[in-house]
C-alpha cells in the first residue's frame, strides 16, 4: 500500500467530507506529530474522527521532522505543512497539501503532492463513490476550500 503524508488541511478537509476513512484503504496515511495537534485542537466531529482514526492505527502519526523549522522560514508556510512537506521529502513519498505556498513549496523541493480534490477524482473513477455524491462533496470542497473557480470547474468535468 502507498504511503502518503497530509498536511493538516487536506487532512481536515478530507474529514470534513467522509471521504478521510476510503483515502486510508488505498494508502498508508501518515501524519506528523504537528499535524495532529493543529487538526484536533478543537474538539468538534472533524478531529474527533481522526483522532479515532490515529488511535485505531489508521493513520500513522510520526515525530515532527528537525527540518520543519527551516521549510517554515524558507516558503512562509505553517509549520503543519511544513512537517508534512520535511516528512515527505525525508521519504521520498508523496505530500496531500492544498494550500497554494505549500503547493509551490513542493514543487521546489520535487515532491510529489495531490489535493482532497485529486483523492476525491481518484474515489469516483475506482467505482468507491457514485457521480452523485462525488459531486456533492465536490461542492463541500468548494465551500470549505480556497479553490478558484477553474480547478472546481475542471473538477465537476472530470466527475
Amino acid at each position: 500500500m502507498p504511503r502518503i503524508s497530509l498536511d493538516t488541511s487536506t487532512l481536515i478537509l478530507l474529514a470534513k467530507t467522509d471521504i478521510l476513512e476510503k483515502v486510508c484503504k488505498d494508502f498508508e496515511v501518515v501524519i506528523t506529530e504537528e499535524v495532529f495537534l493543529e487538526a484536533t485542537r478543537k474538539k468538534i466531529a472533524d478531529a474527533l474522527l481522526i483522532e479515532r482514526l490515529c488511535y485505531e492505527g489508521t493513520i500513522k502519526r510520526v515525530d515532527t521532522p528537525p527540518d520543519t523549522d527551516s521549510i517554515t522560514a524558507n516558503f512562509s508556510i505553517a509549520r503543519g505543512e511544513a512537517s508534512a512537506l520535511a516528512y515527505a521529502h525525508a521519504e521520498t513519498i508523496p505530500v496531500g497539501i492544498d494550500d497554494g505556498l505549500g503547493i509551490k513549496a513542493a514543487k521546489v523541493l520535487g515532491i510529489a503532492f495531490v489535493t482532497a480534490i485529486h483523492f476525491l477524482i481518484a474515489l469516483r473513477r475506482n467505482g468507491v463513490i457514485d457521480q452523485e455524491i462525488a459531486l456533492l462533496k465536490l461542492d463541500s470542497l468548494d465551500s470549505l476550500g480556497r479553490y478558484s473557480s477553474s480547478i472546481i470547474n475542471d473538477a465537476r468535468k472530470r466527475l
